[in-house]
């Protein structure tokens, strides 16, 4: 019992002293690390508010310098308004599809006439390959012929994403039509595209839990119904898309 004892008293002593080791250790990384850090916050917070400042002073300027209204003659505006009445844009969104086997991510691809505001849904897929796209081309290749000669596209606006894969374009292009690509992470270069699918979810998708590809086609199909003939656009005048076109 005595030597049980006095080697527990060891031990206990030996964790103490291994103890008292670690807190000081402790104490002086703390008194060299936390000055440390707290310098690189500093330099960190000084440089992001320069960043700030600098960026406010620039966009000072740029207001300054942009005029206030921009005057064109008519036969600039003539120009224009040819160049944008067949202007298109296309562009992907997803949504989440309840199927016998679980959630499945849908890409729906569409097309949108940046003049009159007209949707197209060109088609939907989980799994949007090269063979697909392709087909999708080729329906579309047809839709579009099938529209009025002055709301034909010359030019269609989409992003850089890698679903629109060479055959897709080289299709479209056979027709006399122009692929303008944006910049990487510019959304805001394809607005219309990019407004009407905020407005699609924020307005229909989000508030339904689909089931099935037939049921997104039901929805979309419905949606489409009621943007055209019945939503009013202010862009357009806040009349219905039938109404103003």
């Amino acid at each position: 019992m005595v030597g049980l004892n006095t080697h527990a008293i060891l031990g206990v002593a030996g964790s103490h002293k291994y103890a008292t080791f670690i807190s000081a250790n402790e104490l002086r990384m703390k008194r060299f690390i936390h000055p440390l850090l707290l310098l690189v916050a500093r330099a960190t917070e000084k440089e992001l508010v320069q960043m700030v400042e600098y960026l406010k002073a620039e966009n000072r300027i740029l207001r300054h310098k942009l005029p206030k209204r921009i005057d064109v003659t008519p036969a600039e505006r003539a120009t224009l308004m040819k160049f944008g009445v067949r202007l298109w844009a296309t562009d992907f969104f997803t949504k989440t599809v309840w199927t016998l086997r679980g959630p499945v991510t849908y890409h729906v691809l569409f097309f949108i006439h940046l003049y009159t505001r007209r949707v197209h849904v060109a088609g939907m897929t989980p799994n949007p390959d090269g063979v697909w796209m392709a087909q999708i081309a080729r329906n579309m290749s047809m839709t579009l012929a099938d529209e009025p000669a002055e709301f034909r596209p010359t030019h269609i606006v989409r992003d850089r994403d890698s679903k629109f894969t060479a055959e897709f374009c080289s299709i479209l292009e056979t027709d006399d039509i122009q692929f303008r690509p944006i910049p990487a992470r510019s959304p805001n270069l394809n607005p219309f595209a990019e407004a009407w699918v905020q407005r699609t979810k924020h307005e229909v998708l989000n508030h339904f839990i689909v089931f099935g590809e037939h049921h997104l086609q039901h929805i979309l199909a419905c949606w489409l119904t009621y943007y055209h003939q019945f939503r009013p656009h202010q862009g357009l005048g806040n009349v219905p898309i039938l109404t103003a076109t």
